[in-house]
């Protein structure tokens, strides 16, 4: 009789259930949490409050900005957004745009300014209530960290449902405590900016969720000394900042527009080619920045009639504009239609976006 081989014996034995059952998982989660703290382990079957999803969205008022970052549901709330582009592009103006619309949701408002380049009059105007904004003015970047774990302590320990705003402006112009305590003559410190910036950024994904703030960074391109073929650019803050941003929008003036009295005001693409972890990335849109008139900075009348004439559903013939569905206007009455009823537009603009989305699927 032939001898059973030891392939074979392992083929006839019946093999254990090792499957891990619920009474295996809740001793593993009781185990780490003696030594982690219960707060914070949990079967993910419990009701848990999973920090990686969005708890609130904040609308800006301009369909086309809140379609490009979220597909239309706006700005998150509890994540980190990063606004660059040269300078005079309307970065700063539209952040300050968007501490009102914060605030209009209940949240509170900080402004971390290294620029030194805050016109009080702009942002009132904007629509946000002085009375609530945090306006911080620390030495160098370590400092601005103190200030950033200070404020979203302080915000998450008031339980506030509302989402709340941090604005730093900018990172580019903020130096390291290195770069203050030392000799003008001495330029030895390589990395210094980003490493401080980066220590930041670890610790800022955790604070942001737990005290549902949306944080905004604000930055300029720097030249890269040497580079002479392919994108000679690159952002302070190093990668730190950049695994920290979960959009990233770059903002380019396109065009100036004039009048008879000479400039008042230009057009601003914003775009995510870069990174965009709720929308496809790559999307745009255009938004009207005004110097003149009742509405200065971001204009979202003519940003919407901008809107409406590229997705054709505006058109001006001669002195009259037609607006699908609206029946014909003079121009110049535009801005008092649009104020009247400015839901109404809106919504037109939004529906063309999502049937535009659904006939390219």
């Amino acid at each position: 009789m032939a001898k059973e081989t030891p392939l074979g014996l392992r083929r006839k034995l019946k093999r254990p259930d090792v499957r891990a059952d619920s009474g295996l998982a809740q001793s593993v989660v009781e185990a780490i949490g003696d030594s982690i703290g219960m707060d914070s382990v949990s079967l993910l079957s419990n009701e848990v409050d999973v920090l990686s999803g969005v708890r609130h969205w904040v609308k800006t008022g301009f369909p086309v900005f809140d379609y490009m970052l979220s597909l239309g549901q706006g700005i998150p709330a509890g994540k980190a957004l990063q606004f660059y582009g040269s300078e005079g592009v309307g970065k700063s103006c539209l952040a300050q745009f968007i501490m009102g619309c914060f605030q209009r949701a209940g949240g509170l408002v900080g402004y971390i300014d290294f620029e030194t380049s805050l016109d009080v009059g702009h942002v009132k105007g904007y629509g946000v209530d002085l009375e609530r904004v945090i306006y911080q003015r620390p030495p160098h970047i370590e400092k601005a960290g103190d200030c950033i774990k200070t404020f979203l302590d302080k915000v998450s320990e008031a339980n506030l449902q509302a989402p709340s705003l941090l604005v730093w402006d900018s990172i580019a112009a903020a130096p390291a405590k290195a770069e203050v305590e030392e000799d003008s003559a001495e330029d030895h410190h390589v990395g210094v900016h980003a490493r401080a910036v980066g220590k930041i950024c670890r610790k800022l994904r955790y604070l942001l969720a737990a005290a549902n703030t949306t944080m905004l960074f604000i930055n300029q391109p720097r030249e890269k000394i040497g580079v002479m073929f392919g994108d000679n650019t690159e952002l302070p803050g190093g990668h730190g900042l950049r695994h920290a941003s979960d959009t990233i929008l770059r903002f380019t003036k396109i065009e100036t527009l004039k009048s008879s009295s000479g400039a008042n005001g230009f057009v601003c693409r914003i775009d995510t080619r870069k990174k965009n972890r709720f929308a496809p990335p790559g999307m745009e849109c255009k938004i009207v920045i005004s110097f003149t008139g009742a509405v200065r900075g971001p204009n979202p009348a003519k940003t919407a009639l901008l809107s409406l004439k590229d997705l054709h559903i505006a058109k001006a013939a001669g002195r009259k504009l037609f607006v699908t569905g609206h029946g014909s206007m003079d121009p110049r009455d535009w801005t008092d239609t649009y104020l009247e009823d400015p839901d109404t537009y809106n919504s037109l603009i939004e529906a063309n976006l999502k049937e535009g989305t659904d006939s390219e699927d």
